[in-house]
This record gives structure tokens, C-alpha cells and sequence, in this order.
């Protein structure tokens, strides 16, 4: 019988999802569950997305272009201006959601036996996707008594080795919450440019920032624009976790043509969503405004009691 290899049989499964057997069961027993263990919103849909699902009507489910429709790649680009972000639709790739965004950047952007920093607590999945490139993903410890935030260059110096080829930063932070500031990530990006490093931008949670901090998206510095490599997904903006569709973008040519090139292999991202999603520039900020008071009534009932 022919083995599975040592590197595929190793990897580990989801923590989050393990939980998800014992909720089930638990549901079947009546139990009311309350679910902290995956990032599944409950706050509806919107209707503009919904309404263009029941009207699609074509006669065959055809594969699209590998990179994206043209509709839903123009809903990104006009999304990414709006927030200042000079973006052009060649930047773009569509993917099946944020996930395949990940994979496709540590299989793009590292030799296996190359190292890439994270800071921790991290996104659990990180692993696997490194453990599928062959990358080792070293943690940098994050601390509750300073809000998690960054830790200084002194320390990335400190872990920094020449096997060390990128960064991964989760802006706002899954699961801490931390929120990087401006100044922090400017730190940051000089860190990246002097050792010549890839930053991988996850910045799925841009929409969930409260009170008086503020951020950057990492994509529009400049000096670094051919360091960064930008993941997002649709999952949580708009509550369309099983519509699976995301992105990357980055102004690094090679890095979007290796996109391209793994996106061409896989054919094709789900048609009748991203014909659903080309509509999504038409939703109203009163969604975004409401979706943005209950989660901060929740967060405050849990944080302050």
C-alpha cells in the first residue's frame, strides 16, 4: 500500500472546526449554542446580493475567467477606491474566498525551507497553508498588557534569520481584535524594505474598527507597494462566508501573473456568486452602519459588561 508523505500526513486539523462535531451533537440534545469558535456572521446578507442569486438566469453555469468576471473584478476596484487605494483591475485577482487568497500567496511568495514571521496569537490556518508551501511560519509574541499590538523592530530584528522571506499581518487582528496603528506598521514596512521582505496584508476586517483608533491599509505605501501582497475576502463585510469569494491584489506584476498562473490551474472562481457580487457597490452604508452598531453592542456587552 503507497504511503501518504510525512509532510501531508502531519498536518493538523482546523481547531476551530473541532469543535464543530461536539456543537452539532449538542444542538441534536437541544442545546441552545451560542458558536465562539468560527467566524460565521449571523447579521443578514444583503438583499441586492440575495435578489441577484434568484435572478440569474443564464442557461448554462459557465466557467468564468480565471482572474474574475469583469463585473465583480470592477465591484472590488471601485471598492478599493473608495478607500484611497490606487488599485487597477490588472492588480486584482478573484479567488474562491480569502482562504485560496492565503494559499495562493505563501505557494507565490516562498521557497520551501523559507521562514515567515506572524505575530501571535495568529489565525490558526496560517499553519496549513504554510505547511503546504513548505514554509515554516515563526511566531513573535504579542502581549495582553499592551492590547496585543506589534512588537518593536528590536524584536523582529532579534528572531529575523537569512531563511526569513516574509511577514504575515493580520490588520485588524483575528483573534486578538488589536487594531495596528499607522505609526506601528510605517515601523513595520521599514523592517520589510531593509531585509528585502514580502508582507502578506490580511486585512479581511477592515470594517470592524470602533471608537477613536485608526489604521492604514498596507497596500497604499508606497515605498513598499512591491513588498505587499493584499488577501481579502467578502466573507465578513457582507456576512457571505458561503459565497466563497475573495481576493489578492498587489502592484508586484510577477506576484499577480504567478496568481493568475495558479488561478488558471483551478479554472475558475463560483460563477453565479461573482455575478451576484457585481452588484454589491449598490448596497447602502445604512447595512454597513447598522451591522456596525450590533457588533459593537455586542463587543461592549462582552467587553465591559
Amino acid at each position: 500500500m503507497p504511503k501518504i508523505p510525512a509532510k501531508n500526513q502531519n498536518l493538523a486539523f482546523s481547531p476551530i472546526r473541532k469543535l464543530t462535531p461536539y456543537a452539532e451533537a449538542a444542538k441534536k440534545r437541544g442545546v441552545k449554542i451560542f458558536h465562539l469558535n468560527i467566524g460565521q456572521p449571523d447579521i443578514a446578507s444583503p438583499e441586492i446580493f440575495l435578489k441577484k442569486i434568484k435572478e440569474f438566469n443564464e442557461p448554462v453555469v459557465f466557467y468564468e475567467r480565471s482572474d474574475g468576471t469583469e463585473g465583480f473584478k470592477n465591484s472590488l476596484f471601485n471598492y478599493y477606491r473608495r478607500l484611497n487605494l490606487s488599485v487597477k483591475l490588472e492588480d486584482i485577482v478573484a479567488t474562491t474566498g480569502g482562504s485560496e487568497a492565503l494559499w495562493m500567496a505563501f505557494a507565490i511568495l516562498f521557497d520551501p525551507g523559507d521562514e515567515c514571521l506572524t505575530f501571535e496569537p495568529t489565525y490558526t490556518n496560517y499553519q496549513t497553508f504554510a505547511e503546504l508551501a513548505g514554509v515554516k511560519l515563526k511566531g513573535v509574541h504579542t502581549y495582553l498588557e499592551n492590547n496585543f499590538q506589534l512588537p518593536p523592530v528590536t524584536a523582529l530584528e532579534q528572531v529575523f534569520t537569512n531563511k526569513t522571506k516574509g511577514v504575515i499581518v493580520t490588520n485588524p487582528s483575528n483573534p486578538t481584535g488589536a487594531v495596528y496603528p499607522e505609526a506601528m506598521l510605517k515601523d513595520l514596512v521599514a523592517f520589510c524594505i531593509k531585509h528585502d521582505l514580502f508582507i502578506i496584508a490580511d486585512e479581511t476586517y477592515r470594517e470592524f474598527i470602533y471608537g477613536k483608533v485608526t489604521t492604514r491599509s498596507l497596500l497604499s505605501f508606497k515605498q513598499a507597494e512591491q513588498n505587499v501582497v493584499l488577501t481579502d475576502s467578502l466573507s465578513k463585510r457582507y456576512s457571505l462566508c458561503g459565497a466563497r469569494l475573495g481576493c489578492l491584489v498587489s502592484k508586484n506584476k510577477i506576484a499577480v501573473e504567478m496568481a493568475n498562473k495558479i488561478a488558471q490551474a483551478r479554472l475558475a472562481s463560483p460563477s453565479i456568486e461573482q455575478y451576484a457580487a457585481s452588484f454589491l457597490g449598490e448596497v447602502p452604508q445604512s447595512y454597513f452602519d447598522k451591522v456596525r452598531i450590533e457588533y459593537q453592542a455586542r463587543r461592549d456587552t462582552l467587553v465591559l459588561g
